[in-house]
């Protein structure tokens, strides 16, 4: 599809860590041959609100891997692998994981928070950065009426190929302890 960009690999080279067996993971091979882009999730296993979002991060999911968006769980702070594997099974998580100790994904994709996502299509470009959408604005506070999705609305834009109308969103939750 000649629609599909290829990704630079002096942009995306960067963005390589290891799956949960070890072996690293590039940016191209998440992508696919089909891929439109790549949600960076980065999530922790016991941070609340990465467990209150896991069922709404399940459901995009599957919602948009079909039309090329794929999911990837990053998780930077974590004991064993179990912990990891318990969180992902429980929510039924199907996307693939990787792990970050070294902050380098994190560092790369400046990431501050769990969760907090990082949308960044075929050619490398960052399209969308921050929350899933708005029913934490406050750390532990849910906000009052129905959230407004911005994660979703993000991709539907890059999905029209058009720019994403809310690029960047202040993410809520637990801080990545660096």
């Amino acid at each position: 599809d000649a629609s599909v960009a290829t990704p630079s690999p002096s942009l995306t080279d960067h963005l390589t860590a290891p799956s949960l067996d070890g072996q690293p993971v590039a940016f191209a091979d998440l992508l696919g041959s089909d891929g439109k882009a790549i949600c960076y999730t980065f999530l922790h296993p016991t941070c609340p609100l990465a467990q209150r979002y896991a069922p709404v991060l399940a459901e995009l999911d599957t919602a948009f891997d079909e039309q090329g968006v794929h999911f990837v769980g990053v998780v930077c702070e974590f004991d064993d692998l179990e912990e990891i594997t318990s969180y992902r099974d429980e929510y039924a998580i199907h996307f693939p994981f990787l792990t970050d100790r070294d902050f380098h994904l994190a560092d790369a994709l400046a990431a501050t928070t769990t969760p907090e996502v990082v949308l960044v299509d075929a050619s490398g470009r960052t399209r969308y950065q921050g929350r899933i959408d708005d029913r934490y604005k406050v750390r532990g506070e849910k906000s009052p009426g129905m959230p407004e999705p911005d994660l979703k609305n993000a991709i539907l834009d890059l999905l029209a190929g058009r720019e994403v109308q809310l690029p960047v969103t202040e993410a809520v939750g637990c801080p990545l302890d660096r």
